[in-house]
């Protein structure tokens, strides 16, 4: 279910940010996630009772955050006169 929350959040900032760039936005999801332990254990999806490491499920071991997100990209571009 991650993909689809990511996407939005990627969709909002290119919507009220045009002009960044693909990178910037990647670098702005990875930065402004709400990190999380990765060695924090969680049921592995598709299973009942399984338990594995988060980090095994996540690249950052983050959460996604989509107000952090927009207040870095404010600091990344240009304000408009």
């Amino acid at each position: 279910m991650a993909a689809p929350v990511v996407a939005g959040v990627a969709a909002v900032l290119k919507s009220y940010f045009p002009e960044l760039t693909p990178k910037q936005i990647i670098k702005i999801l990875t930065k402004s996630s709400i990190k999380t332990y990765k060695s924090k254990k969680v049921i592995k999806p598709g299973t009942k009772d399984e338990m594995i490491e988060f980090g095994e499920l996540s690249k950052t071991g983050g959460i996604v955050n989509l107000y952090e997100a927009v207040k870095m990209a404010q600091g990344m571009v240009k304000v408009k006169g």
